[in-house]
C-alpha cells in the first residue's frame, strides 16, 4: 500500500499523519505504542513500526528474583523504620 503523508512539527518534535487504512494494514490503533526502527534497502530507507505488546502483571514479573527478606527500603524511607508512633498512628 503506498499513501502520501507530510511530516509535521509537534511540540519540539516531528511527527507523521498515518491514514486509518495504514494504521489497519499495520494492525496499529491510535494509542499504539511502537518500536521505530530504520533499515537501508537497496537507495530507500525503511521506517518499520514493531507494536510493543502491553505485558501483563504476571510477564512483568515472571523472572523477579526477589523475596520478601531481600527487600531493601529506599533511601528516604530508611530513617522512618525503627521510628516509634508519637501520637495516634494507625499500625
Amino acid at each position: 500500500m503506498t499513501k502520501e503523508s507530510k511530516i509535521m512539527s509537534w511540540g519540539h518534535s516531528n511527527g507523521v499523519i498515518l491514514t486509518k487504512e495504514i494504521l489497519q494494514a499495520a494492525g496499529l490503533i491510535t494509542g499504539s505504542k511502537v518500536q521505530i526502527e530504520t533499515e537501508k534497502r537497496n537507495d530507500h530507507v525503511v521506517v518499520v513500526l514493531n507494536p510493543i505488546k502491553k505485558q501483563s502483571l504476571a510477564e512483568k514479573y515472571a523472572n523477579y528474583q526477589g523475596t520478601p527478606d531481600s527487600y531493601e527500603y529506599p533511601k528516604d524511607l530508611k530513617d522512618w523504620e525503627n521510628v516509634k508512633p508519637l501520637g495516634r498512628e494507625l499500625l
